[in-house]
């Protein structure tokens, strides 16, 4: 599942890089975008298990408030 969830996130990332790769066509911007890019990914992949419990315990919370 945490493969499968990193790679979509790099497919995603990939995609929504690719106008901005087109309109800054230097090799420095380029570097620099696919650095953020990775750094991103690299924080949701390490940071995954922390990420999943605060969805969880935010949509559960809210779930048991409307119910009551």
């Amino acid at each position: 599942m945490k493969m499968r969830f990193v790679l979509f996130m790099s497919t995603v990332f990939m995609f929504l890089s690719i106008p901005t790769v087109y309109g800054y066509s230097d090799p420095v911007s380029m570097t620099l975008i696919w650095q953020f890019l990775a750094s991103i990914l690299v924080g949701l992949a390490f940071f995954y298990k922390s990420i999943k419990l605060w969805i969880l315990k935010t949509f559960i919370k809210s779930k048991k408030n409307n119910q009551q």
